[in-house]
């Protein structure tokens, strides 16, 4: 079962980026199928830990990638993705009361996350050229 299913408006254009995207939103989708076929009752914590550690996996790597590129965004950026771990921290202990609202909630919040910060922190990504160290 998909949670977020990859759209054509996530891409940036630069491929190495795209590439690292796509495998964020294959990554969620892992996470949620697993979520949606187990039936321990911890099914809920390990698929909330998956996408914490999903997401911040992919921060570190998009942080490096920025940082030897000089990328002059980077607070603004760590600033969105702490905004969007806290949306989640907020939905887990908020999840238990009404499981497939919260689902639903989950899935609109994650696309239009995405949607944004993919358009508006990531698209410059490529943009930005390497700096050089001697």
């Amino acid at each position: 079962m998909i949670l977020v299913p990859w759209r054509d408006d996530y891409s940036v254009g630069a491929k190495s980026v795209d590439d690292e995207h796509r495998a964020l939103v294959d990554r969620i989708n892992r996470l949620y199928d697993q979520l949606m076929v187990e039936e321990d009752p911890q099914a809920v914590a390990m698929f909330f830990g998956g996408l914490i550690n999903a997401i911040t996996e992919h921060f570190v790597r998009e942080e490096r990638y920025m940082r030897e590129r000089g990328f002059d965004l980077l607070p603004e950026h760590r600033e969105d993705y702490e905004r969007l771990l806290d949306d989640i921290r907020t939905l887990i202990a908020e999840f238990d009361r009404n499981e497939e609202e919260r689902r639903n909630d989950l899935a609109t919040r994650l696309d239009d996350w995405l949607s944004d910060h993919f358009d508006t922190h990531d698209a410059r990504l490529d943009e930005v050229p390497r700096r050089r160290t001697n």
